[in-house]
């Protein structure tokens, strides 16, 4: 099968052909690259292509404009066989040539009555100038071809005058007349324009002249013309005598009788055929102008049949056009696209006239009616092919306006209507979607997927909230979120044991000050968290009575409740458990494993508690005895707490996203479903009832709040909103109700006031003040309403206000400096205010007077141990990160509290950094700190601080003690802070290449006078303090090694041993600096180099511990699998026993020689550095400074089983089991 195209001008000439390939597409444009080349100003540089697409030709358009196929403009189009594509001025026609596919003919056709065949195509003559397809672009110019056109007309007219002047000269053969008339007259000018006459088949030989059948002269032969006849009898010759009838008088009377009287037929006949013209033209105006375009459209049509040679049939014929787009677009439900089709009729019919520029105007008055209009009803009709329809006039439109006078106005009204269009066309198909969307999630009852597809919907068409079917799918969906939620009937006990570890005894340090010493303990306590554990503290004198380990990151603050007894209720984050606990002594009344994470506080009312949790759950729990009652299972997750309503019979509960769940307390089931519309996590802060009123915050935006108010007196269906209040800022932290007045904090310590009323003919809200001064604080807010219109608010500091009419005036007091952490409490006119003290998690409790704004006692809770020093008692002291020094005896640790510190360092105003402490030699331990004022202080093993520096700088790692001064190592420098006041020692400088680099990684003292300093790029350098000239520090020596340092190093008996990132330890002799041995470790090391008991270890990984000895070349020992959990310090090797604590809580005693694990156990709490030598007694410490004493808890403990470390590949190496084997060659590598 071929196809081609054969190219013909706008006469109907064929001027060229060109054969299509499927391997490569036809290009045709103005451009001379192209395959085809019209040189055309009316058409694109790359007009369109044509190219082979799965089973035929396409035609794709290359402009915007389309490309006009069979008198339709398209973008693209199958071609067919007969298809015409009008390019400029030539017609290109698809030929597909299917010789290979002959096929029979249909029985019956014409062609069986005659033998035709087609002719091929070597059969048809060629024209004159045509091009073939040699497989070369063609080049077609318009003007080319009317200059040749122009030429053979020329010619043509040459020959006519030619042949008449030959005819005048000589007689023309009678049976030639009729055949020269017609030459001259149409036939001849076919002739002319095609270039020659195409041959005809003839019945006989050129040249014979048949005779006529009756064989007597003046009869006329069948065929024979009559005007050679009348020629051959009026020049007869006749016989003298002989009567020539034709020229008788009467004859020749007769015959002008009968001329006369056919002129007088002719006139009449042309007067009434003029005014049946008239007639019918005037008929078929009138129908069209009165809308009978049906009617109009048959008159013309009759019109044009019976007359189309008359002057006005070209008129007519554009009458019929408008007629018929007339008929299209006129009339109520006009068919835009039908009239377009019409108008590109009219523009083919009439586009090869020669006034057809006076056609324009019409065509664009049509062209933009229809565009208009079709962007109109498209708009309203929700329609897209009305679009195309617009841009499809709009095309013509532009097409045919003046160059000069482009329709930019037109265009700009059309472009709006089109926008209008596309937007309702868009909103409507966005609609239909998300209605399918909501009906899938319905059908697959997820009601909160639907209610989510809701609201995307409306946040781009808010309009559409009240369209009918998306009010009707919103209800089926809160039908089918209240029908999914579950009622579970239990009967759950609690739990009246405790768990083992509670019973490990620990001792507390709890820095107590108060005011008045001979106030005694009342027994009235309330409760205050400190990293894992929960205190309670006496009211009266800040002592801790009880404290309970409950993990750390508890979901809610405990819950003071009302019992058989007064009780704390809390949550245990360890082993996920509600518990409660006896207020005045902190036993166990009940614990109750839920195995949850909880996302609120619970709410009790009525002897039962309402927990909800993160698991779609609200339990019902008794609250004297703990058991689990019932349990209700929604679909989402649940923000914050239930709160009760005021009838007292029911709760409310807010979901994550979109609704409010109102719930009856007897039984505990779901009653109803309010839509609210509000974001996942938008809700931060705890519902509030108020009266008849409930209200809850949605945070709209980083910077913008919205509070929301529901009428809640017919909780069995949705609840009525009855007010919105914008506010500036999101709202994170519970607003607080009193009385009538209603306070709600915003970030930045910002607060605002409101008086409410559930009155239905009152305004729920009434704004009354605000304090709109924004800080740059972001914490928690914690506020407290009190008598007098008095309220307090716990930020950074607790702060007070007093509020009247119409103002909040802050009071200028601040007390207890720090971000507060936790609910403030009230116990008549004494506050409890817990802040953190700075850069740490320990927590700082006061006792104030609120209208007074004084602290009555203070006792800090949680402070971590930075280090001990053992003292000549036999005990050692304990220095915490609160800046409170301790002295432990063996005596203390059978106790459970110790709350008055031997020695308090007054630590500088505005510290903003945590304290930390480094033993500086076995006499003395260095506290320090940095920012505000970077300083230090020596405190002695009597508790006695012998003196305190100031660094010029925050130190960069811990300082050493040498006999002159503390050596800080600052960024770029080592500085020597004299011991004597007033002297001065120059300091270390580092090259300048140094001094932004993170310099230090530890300082380790070698002697008196003489250190060790370790860079963080492998720099090891000798420092000696030298008292001449000046004193100043001097570099002895250096070594660089191959890899960074980042962990601190160790040193013992004159030597350094270094841990690298490469994974390998170095040890340095101190004297020299030579690397004496180094191993390459199968690890990286992950923790401090430590050594104890003249063994050196280091932690691989945060998951192997390896015993390494010195004397043999750091050989391996033993090693010991840590089970992930890595140390919380180094080794304590004691005798033959090497104890060893991890910081999850496990605590171990090794054999020293071959790592076996002679006894394990854990503690309730998190650990927090290395065991430590307490005169006879090994201690750990928690993260919240307890003491344990593990040497006797060890002790008791029956191990499951011995276990032994990897040593010289024998043995296994597990917690509680055997240690898995290995030997030195396999942990490390000598080089």
């Amino acid at each position: 099968m071929t196809t081609k195209l054969e190219i013909r001008n706008k006469h109907g000439k064929r001027v060229g052909t060109k054969v299509l390939s499927r391997e490569k597409p036809l290009s045709i444009g103005r451009h001379q690259g192209n395959d085809i080349m019209i040189n055309d100003a009316a058409i694109g540089a790359l007009h369109c292509r044509i190219g082979w697409k799965d089973t035929a030709f396409e035609v794709v358009a290359a402009t915007s404009s389309g490309v006009e196929v069979n008198g339709q403009l398209v973008q693209r189009r199958m071609l067919e066989h007969g298809d015409v594509l009008r390019i400029g001025s030539f017609d290109l026609k698809v030929l597909v040539d299917r010789s290979g596919e002959a096929k029979p003919a249909a029985a019956g056709s014409p062609d069986d009555d005659f033998d035709l065949v087609p002719l091929d195509d070597d059969e048809i003559p060629p024209f004159e100038d045509e091009l073939e397809d040699d497989g070369e672009e063609l080049r077609l110019d318009p003007a080319y071809y009317k200059q040749v056109e122009e030429a053979e007309r020329r010619a043509a007219a040459e020959a006519k005058k030619k042949s008449r002047k030959k005819k005048a000269a000589q007689p023309v053969p009678a049976e030639d007349v009729f055949e020269t008339d017609e030459a001259d007259g149409a036939g001849a000018d076919d002739a002319a324009v095609a270039g020659q006459v195409l041959p005809r088949r003839r019945s006989v030989e050129e040249g014979d002249v048949p005779t006529p059948p009756s064989g007597r002269p003046g009869v006329r032969a069948a065929g024979e013309s009559l005007i050679g006849t009348l020629r051959e009898r009026i020049t007869e010759k006749r016989r003298p005598g002989e009567e020539d009838v034709v020229r008788s008088p009467f004859i020749i009377g007769l015959g002008v009788a009968a001329l006369v009287l056919l002129l007088a037929a002719a006139t009449f006949w042309f007067i009434i055929g003029r005014e049946t013209v008239q007639r019918q033209l005037s008929a078929a105006r009138a129908a069209r102008d009165s809308g009978r375009y049906t009617q109009a459209i048959a008159l013309y049509e009759d019109f044009l049949l019976n007359h189309y040679r008359h002057e006005l049939a070209d008129q007519v014929r554009v009458e019929l056009g408008t007629t018929r787009i007339d008929k299209e677009i006129a009339g109520s439900t006009p068919s835009w696209k039908g009239g377009l089709q019409m108008l590109e009729r009219l523009i083919d019919e009439n586009r090869d006239r020669d006034d057809f520029a006076e056609l324009h105007p019409t065509i664009c008055d049509y062209a933009f009616r229809i565009a208009l209009g079709a962007a109109r009803q498209a708009e309203k009709a929700r329609d897209r092919e009305l679009l195309e329809v617009s841009n499809q006039a709009t095309t013509l439109l532009v097409r045919y306006s003046p160059k000069d006078q482009p329709p930019v106005e037109q265009q700009r009204e059309i472009r709006d209507a089109l926008e209008k269009a596309e937007a309702a066309i868009l909103k409507k198909e966005t609609l239909d979607e998300a209605l399918a969307d909501i009906d899938a999630a319905l059908e697959a009852k997820q009601p909160m997927r639907a209610l989510q597809r809701r609201l995307e919907l409306l946040d781009r068409y808010p309009e559409l909230e009240s369209h009918p079917e998306v009010v009707a799918r919103m209800q089926r969906a809160l039908d089918t979120e209240r029908a999914l939620i579950r009622e579970e009937a239990f009967s759950t006990d609690a739990r009246h044991d405790d768990h083992p570890d509670v019973q490990i005894p620990g001792l507390v340090l709890a820095a107590n000050n108060r005011a008045m010493s001979n106030v005694r303990p009342v027994g009235r306590v309330v409760p205050a968290v400190a990293r894992d554990s929960v205190y309670g503290v006496d009211i009266e004198t800040g002592d801790v009575l009880w404290r309970r380990v409950t993990g750390l990151d508890g979901p809610f603050f405990p819950v003071l409740v009302e019992s058989a007894t007064e009780g704390v209720l809390l949550y245990d984050t360890r082993h996920k458990e509600l518990v409660l606990l006896e207020r005045s002594s902190g036993r166990l009344q009940w614990r109750q494993p839920l195995d949850e994470e909880i996302s609120g506080a619970p709410l009790v009312a009525d002897g039962q508690i309402y927990l909800p949790t993160l698991d779609r759950h609200v339990y019902k729990i008794n609250l004297e005895s703990g058991r689990i009652t019932g349990r209700l299972t929604f679909t989402q997750r649940l923000r914050a707490s239930p709160v009760l309503l005021r009838d007292g019979e029911h709760l409310a509960v807010i979901g994550d996203a979109s609704v409010l769940y109102v719930l009856t307390t007897r039984p505990l089931r779901c009653l109803s479903v309010t839509f609210t519309g509000h974001r996942a996590d938008s809700v931060q802060a705890p519902l509030l009832a108020m009266g008849e009123l409930l209200m809850f915050a949605e945070n709209t935006g980083p910077q913008a709040g919205r509070l929301r108010v529901f009428r809640t007196d017919t909780p069995d269906g949705p609840l009525e909103e009855v007010a919105t209040v914008d506010v500036p800022g999101p709202v994170r932290d519970a607003p607080v109700l009193r009385g009538k007045q209603l306070f709600v904090p915003l970030p930045g310590e910002r607060l605002l006031a409101f008086t409410v009323s559930d009155d239905p003919n009152q305004k729920p809200l009434t704004a009354i003040a605000r304090i709109m001064d924004r800080s740059d604080y972001d914490g928690p807010i914690y506020l407290l309403p009190g008598p007098d219109n008095q309220l307090w608010m716990g930020s950074r500091a607790l702060k007070r206000f007093q509020l009247d009419i119409a103002a909040l005036h802050p009071d200028p007091r601040r007390l207890s400096e720090g971000q507060i952490a936790q609910p403030l409490l009230a116990v008549g006119t004494r506050l409890f205010v817990a802040r953190f003290l700075p850069a740490t998690r320990a927590v700082a409790l006061i006792a104030a007077d609120g209208p007074e704004m004084s602290s009555q006692w203070k006792t800090v809770l949680g402070s971590r141990v930075l280090a001990w020093l053992p003292t000549e008692r036999g005990g050692s002291l304990a220095f915490l990160e609160s800046g409170d020094v301790f002295y432990v005896g063996r005596t203390d640790l059978r106790a459970s509290f110790k709350q008055r510190p031997d020695v308090q360092l007054r630590l500088p105003e505005g510290l903003a950094s945590r304290l930390a402490a480094v033993r500086a030699d076995g006499q003395r331990v260095i506290v320090y700190c940095g920012a505000a004022e970077p300083s230090g202080w020596i405190v002695n093993r009597n508790g006695q601080i012998e003196r305190r520096v100031r660094f010029t700088a925050p130190l960069s790692a811990p300082p050493v003690l040498l006999a002159a001064g503390v050596v800080a190592p600052l960024p770029g420098r080592l500085e020597l802070v004299p011991l004597k006041t007033g002297a001065k020692t120059e300091p270390l400088l580092l090259p300048a290449g140094d001094v932004d680099v993170p310099a230090w990684t530890c300082v380790v003292r070698r002697n008196d006078s003489e250190c060790l300093a370790v860079q963080q790029n492998g720099q090891v350098r000798r420092v000696q303090y030298r008292p001449q000239p000046t004193p100043h520090l001097y570099s002895v020596d250096d070594i660089r090694l191959d890899a960074s340092i980042d962990i601190p190093a160790a040193a013992a008996d004159d030597r350094l041993y270094v841990a690298t990132s490469a994974g390998t330890i170095a040890a340095v002799d101190a004297g020299n600096l030579e690397i004496v041995a180094q191993i390459t470790l199968r690890g990286t090391p992950t923790n401090a180099v430590w050594v104890s008991g003249g063994l050196v270890f280091a932690e691989l990984d945060a998951a192997r511990l390896v015993c390494l000895d010195p004397q043999a070349g750091l050989k391996t020992v033993w090693s010991l699998e840590l089970e992930g959990d890595g140390l919380a310090g180094g080794p304590l090797v004691v005798a033959e026993d090497v104890y060893l604590a991890q910081r999850g809580g496990i605590v171990m005693r090794v054999n020293r020689a071959d790592g076996e694990i002679l006894a394990r156990a854990r503690l309730p709490q998190r650990l927090d550095g290395s065991p430590t030598e307490l005169g006879d007694a090994v201690v750990a410490t928690a993260v919240d400074g307890t003491v344990y004493r593990i040497d006797e808890l060890l002790a008791a403990s029956a191990p499951a089983g011995k276990s032994s470390a990897r040593r010289d590949g024998a043995g296994d190496a597990n917690t509680g089991g055997p240690a898995k084997p290995t030997t030195g060659a396999e942990d490390s590598g000598e080089s």
